[in-house]
């Protein structure tokens, strides 16, 4: 009777070490193969020409197109994946786009479902969960929890949005982790908050663009403001803008009027007219110069490629930035203030006569003329370097 219990015992331990064993190393059987389920929405509507057109969304495709006609037209399509077909319609089912539309207004947004809670808050699992857990396993269940359970994210859901509206019109559009693209000419400002993703327009006559984690090129900007964080910039053609960044890299072709308040990014400007604001920790180029700057810069460097005769005044107020002045302008006055020993120059200018500058210790100012001043270049570095060509 004896050796009859010990044999019991060591078949339930050989039972409970199989048990183990499938329950962590042999995964639940999943079909890869993924399916995709989709529903489409269709509308149209007569607007006024200044409609405001309010757009609130995320994993989303948006492609708004601006047309010549008092009129609205909305195309939508939700597409779901899902490693079944039952998972994918779930996840489609839990996804809602709600509207509401005037002539003077369409609002737009896009709903998900909030999740149900496998365990209640703040409950532990317990070794009966856990057991639990371990027979499903073994049984070779293959769905463990619901389908409202997973998680929805760009992953598995897609969504494209296309809208026609009135080139006047006011588009305001809060994106996230999707793009956005507006096709043709808006004539009227266009306002926007992108999270993760990237915005592309051809024509903008004003904008309010507020972006973090994505790229940005507009061919043609008229006048706007934009803040940027940890992406990337490329304009064409700007009339007057207003640039806040911080970690980006930027290149503009040509800009008229640019305020500028920038950290840690690469700017490149071809053609620049005005040149005003500030740069810390950057590397600023710009190519050509043609009105005026007046700029602060701290760390960093600034390049100034091209001079143009119509230039009237340049003014840096740098601290340990390296300062690069590939042409020298005739008829100008300069006054620079630098250490000596980190001053490049031709031979002539280093023969200026320095006096010492009392508010910096260590430096000096040397102030000369060039021909009949028509302009003035004034450039005060403390602790960084002046070449100039």
């Amino acid at each position: 009777m004896k050796k009859l219990m010990c044999n019991c015992k060591w078949v339930l331990m050989i039972c409970w070490g199989l048990l183990l064993k499938t329950a962590f190393a042999t995964p639940p059987y999943t079909d890869t193969k993924e399916v995709r389920v989709s529903k489409k929405l269709t509308f149209d509507f007569k607007a006024q020409p200044d409609l405001t057109a309010r757009l609130q969304f995320k994993y989303t495709h948006i492609i708004l197109t601006s047309w010549a006609k008092d009129s609205v037209k909305v195309e939508a399509e939700i597409t779901a994946n899902g490693s079944n077909l039952t998972e994918a319609n779930k996840i489609l089912e839990r996804v809602t786009l709600q509207y509401d539309h005037t002539p003077q207004n369409l609002n737009m947004r896009l709903d998900i479902a909030q999740e149900q809670a496998l365990a209640k808050k703040g409950e532990n699992n317990s070794f009966s969960n856990i057991m639990s857990g371990l027979v499903q396993s073994f049984s070779g269940s293959n769905h463990i929890s619901s389908s409202s359970s997973i998680n929805i994210d760009q992953n598995n859901l897609k969504v494209v949005l296309k809208i026609r509206l009135p080139q006047t019109s006011f588009p305001t559009i809060d994106n996230r982790y999707g793009n956005t693209e507006l096709i043709g000419n808006f004539t009227n400002k266009v306002t926007a908050g992108l999270f993760y993703g990237d915005f592309k327009a051809e024509r903008l006559h004003a904008a309010q663009l507020d972006l973090s984690y994505g790229e940005v090129f507009i061919r043609q900007l008229v006048k706007g403001t934009v803040m940027l964080r940890q992406g990337s910039l490329k304009l064409e053609r700007v009339g007057e803008l207003s640039l806040i960044s911080n970690s980006t890299t930027v290149e503009i072709d040509s800009v008229a009027n640019l305020l500028l308040d920038a950290r840690n990014d690469d700017i490149t400007l071809k053609k620049t007219g005005k040149l005003n604001g500030k740069a810390h920790f950057t590397q600023l180029a710009v190519q050509q110069l043609s009105i005026e700057t007046n700029l602060e810069t701290q760390f960093g460097s600034l390049q100034f490629v091209r001079l143009l005769p119509s230039l009237s005044t340049l003014d840096i107020m740098a601290r340990s930035t390296d300062v690069r002045l590939e042409q020298l302008l005739p008829d100008t006055r300069y006054d620079l203030v630098v250490r000596p020993e980190k001053w490049q120059a031709p031979e002539r200018l280093l023969r200026q006569e320095r006096q010492p500058f009392e508010a910096a210790k260590g430096h000096v100012r040397i102030v000369w003329t060039e021909g009949n001043p028509k302009r003035s270049i004034a450039i005060e570095n403390r602790e960084g370097s002046v070449l100039m060509k």
